[in-house]
């Protein structure tokens, strides 16, 4: 089976499972017994029983989709290129860049996945914690998109309606920690994917409950730029280094913004010039019309000449 239609990801049943119905769905957890063959005949990635929830990022991209297609107790063959699996960091020592992995996986288990919404404050924490670490890690290795996934799982976690106010003060201060920590990451994540008005949502997210975020303000700043909102970069920029003064990348990052801006403000006053310029260049008289300028203000002349002699004459006559 050609999962996606680009070759990329080729599933073979070598074992049927337990029909269709028994598949896992969205949200489920699920145990796997796994083993995967480099190329060059190298095992990797051998587990008795790994388990993850199903659509949470927490496994290769490869694993994620192909289980979702996969009966209970299910024996299947799955091909994944290196854009499902590691990439082209790879995962040192054993596997190298841009590697094509055959894994067998068998499908052991599967059961409800985690209820957030019950969750007791200690496993908000935890849970949080480990969607956070893994977008860390897909950050680390430029999976932008697989890292902005982790956070808003994370923050989906911590950030929740049932959390009671009557927990320990010093739990609910660790679990704003916690969501700012993944609200500021999810920021950075969103700027290495251009997501610059995310970006901006995230970074506010932030300042709502610590105004004076050095990093969020920074990041701000950095998503007005890149959408051409210069002035508005310039205050979030200034904001940051009232707070950090020393910071050298928040000078670098504010110079760099004041000279876009005098550049911006110079093309406009000169495109305003163009619109509403008045002047004109005065007419140099061609010579065709000073040809015949002449005779006829000569003309003009003696007919007043005439017109004043004859005048003159009526006047002597009386």
């Amino acid at each position: 089976m050609d999962i996606l239609g680009n070759g990329l990801l080729l599933k073979r049943v070598l074992k049927a499972g337990n029909g269709h119905m028994t598949r896992p769905t969205h949200g489920q957890r699920v145990a796997l017994k796994t083993e995967g063959k480099l190329e060059n005949g190298t095992i990797i990635d051998k587990n008795d029983r790994i388990e993850f929830v199903v659509g949470d990022g927490d496994v290769i991209s490869a694993w994620d989709i192909a289980v979702a297609l996969m009966d209970e107790n299910e024996i299947a063959e799955l091909r994944c290129d290196a854009k499902y699996a590691y990439g082209s960091l790879g995962r040192s020592p054993e596997i190298p860049g841009n590697a094509t992995i055959t894994y067998t996986l068998a499908l052991i288990g599967k059961e409800d996945g985690p209820d957030y919404n019950f969750m007791s404050i200690d496993e908000r924490i935890y849970h949080g914690s480990l969607k956070k670490e893994r977008g860390n890690y897909l950050f680390s290795r430029s999976d932008y998109r697989g890292a902005i996934n982790s956070y808003l799982k994370a923050i989906s976690i911590i950030d929740n309606e049932n959390v009671s106010f009557e927990e320990p003060p010093k739990k609910l201060q660790q679990l704003l920690e916690d969501k700012i920590k993944c609200y500021n990451n999810l920021a950075a994540a969103q700027l290495k994917a251009d997501y610059y008005d995310a970006a901006i949502k995230s970074c506010e997210g932030v300042l709502k409950h610590h105004p004076e975020n050095v990093k969020a303000l920074f990041r701000m700043g950095k998503a007005y730029a890149a959408k051409g909102e210069t002035k508005e970069a310039i205050m979030q920029m200034k904001k940051a280094l009232k707070l950090e003064p020393e910071t050298k990348i928040i000078h670098q990052e504010l110079s760099k913004l004041t000279k876009k801006l005098t550049k911006e403000t110079q093309s406009e006053r000169n495109m305003y010039k163009k619109m509403f310029r008045t002047t004109k260049t005065p007419v140099k008289p061609s010579v065709e019309h000073s040809r015949w300028k002449w005779p006829v203000i000569a003309g003009s002349l003696a007919v007043v000449l005439l017109s004043v002699g004859v005048a003159y004459f009526r006047y002597r006559q009386h």
